[in-house]
């Protein structure tokens, strides 16, 4: 019984620290990423989380998909414009995007727009482009305030940006450039 008393408070503390341990482990199991909300979103679900398209989903399988596709030729042009109406309609409203680099590879992005908060979340997927180092082939999300039909010296560019936008800010780190459109 002596024994028992002694060891009685390490048992407690144990049997405390196991249960913290165990809660920590299911509250981290059952967060959401940004991710998981932007796709669980049901807007999105003509397309589908990005995440799951196969590694050879290819430019080809992006305009099936109907994929507003910008590169020597422009496919599905009326969904790009859907997306335009609908959020300068206050509207929600999204696109995925897809082009091919220099060298055939397919980049994606995928722009959602929510009234509620007027903001653009963009998601970009470099896993297929073999141009960039192993590190930067990668899925990530980024927040903007604004969007915008930008010319730029001699092309008219789709970028994503926060703060200004002129010919001065427009190499710098908050504007995102997402395509050449002409």
């Amino acid at each position: 019984m002596e024994r028992f008393k002694k060891i009685l408070p390490i048992l407690i503390i144990l049997i405390v620290m196991v249960t913290i341990i165990l809660i920590v482990c299911s509250l981290r199991k059952n967060k959401k990423s940004e991710l998981d909300i932007f796709y669980s979103d049901e807007i999105i679900s003509d397309y589908g989380d990005i995440r799951k398209l196969s590694a050879d989903y290819n430019i080809y399988d992006a305009q099936t998909d109907k994929c507003f596709i910008v590169g020597a030729m422009v496919h599905n042009e009326n969904v790009y414009g859907e997306f335009v109406d609908n959020f300068k309609n206050g509207r929600d409203a999204f696109v995925r995007i897809a082009r091919n680099t220099a060298n055939k590879d397919l980049v994606l992005f995928d722009i959602m727009y929510k009234s509620s908060t007027k903001e653009f979340k963009l998601v970009t997927d470099y896993t297929r482009d073999a141009s960039k180092n192993k590190e930067d082939r990668i899925i990530k999300l980024s927040n903007y305030k604004n969007i915008s039909e930008y010319k730029y010296k001699e092309s008219t560019y789709l970028v994503l940006y926060n703060g200004e936008l002129n010919d001065e800010t427009f190499n710098s780190e908050n504007v995102f450039k997402v395509v050449t459109l002409y």
